[in-house]
């Protein structure tokens, strides 16, 4: 009856056992009764004590069986739990390994000193020059430095505030390119009470700037949207020069992007890169609470 077994249903299983028992038992004393009455001469007394003997022999060396396959059953599914729960530590300890390597990545990829040399150096410049706009990129300079070094080493934060750092990040990476770029920023859907893991999409909004025209013909279009519940659509493109940028891509950026989605959102992404001659695209579906 491994139904039963199977189930963790012990008391049919037991009842039903037992009564099996005592049924083979009755059965096998009925087969050997001719020659029990014959060896004692047909003696109802010394017939019926041997019978219950032979009754009880019986009945104990099955109930034995019963109780053998019962414990040996416990042993192997004592094993088994133990080599399963040991499997499990060994894949819990390899993926916390991979996730601190994955994470250490992230965090020596933050900010490239050439980045915050570029722009101070253009700040500098403002300053000397006693540009109106300087406060204000101030400001945005120091909110994304706030930003990398406080809210991106949170789990999860705000979508307004992850939106709000890839503005001010736009606007500085403007100011750091002498050749003017087209940027179309765009962000479609109500993006409140949504949380999401930090810094996602840096990679892919800061590649956009690195590899599109920088003749004064650079097209960026980025746009969140969040219309359809439960998705956030992302998508970032550019356009590419005639003559290639001299910057050669390692990949290792968009490497640990994807296995930071894989341990973020495992099973909950769709990526898709269309990588033309004269544009460069990529589109990413998140599924967010």
């Amino acid at each position: 009856y491994p139904v039963f077994i199977r189930k963790n249903r012990w008391l049919p299983y037991s009842i039903i056992t037992l009564m099996s028992i005592l049924i083979i038992a009755y059965t096998e004393l009925i087969i050997f009764e001719p020659t029990i009455s014959k060896a004692y001469n047909f003696q109802k007394e010394l017939i019926l004590q041997t019978k219950l003997s032979i009754f009880f022999l019986i009945f104990l060396r099955d109930f034995g069986f019963m109780l053998f396959f019962l414990l040996f059953k416990h042993y192997l599914e004592t094993i088994k739990s133990k080599t399963l729960q040991v499997n499990l530590l060994k894949k819990e300890i390899i993926w916390e390994k991979e996730k601190y390597e994955i994470e250490k990545s992230f965090i020596s990829s933050k900010m490239a000193p050439h980045y915050l040399f570029n722009v101070v150096n253009q700040l500098y410049l403002l300053a000397v020059k006693k540009n109106d706009k300087l406060p204000g990129l101030m400001r945005k300079l120091s909110f994304i430095l706030d930003f990398y070094m406080i809210e991106s080493n949170k789990t999860k934060i705000e979508m307004q505030s992850e939106l709000d750092f890839y503005q001010d990040y736009i606007d500085l990476e403007l100011l750091r390119h002498p050749e003017p770029i087209s940027v179309n920023f765009e962000v479609l859907g109500e993006p409140e009470n949504i949380f999401i893991a930090p810094l996602i999409f840096e990679n892919f909004i800061g590649n956009s700037f690195k590899y599109t025209s920088l003749d004064g013909t650079g097209m960026i279009t980025i746009i969140f949207d969040f219309t359809n519940p439960g998705h956030l659509q992302f998508s970032c493109e550019n356009n590419k020069p005639a003559i290639k940028n001299s910057c050669i891509s390692s990949g290792n950026g968009l490497k640990i992007v994807r296995k930071r989605l894989d341990i973020l959102y495992p099973n909950a992404y769709l990526w898709d890169v269309q990588d033309e001659k004269e544009r460069y695209k990529v589109f990413l579906n998140l599924k967010i609470d």
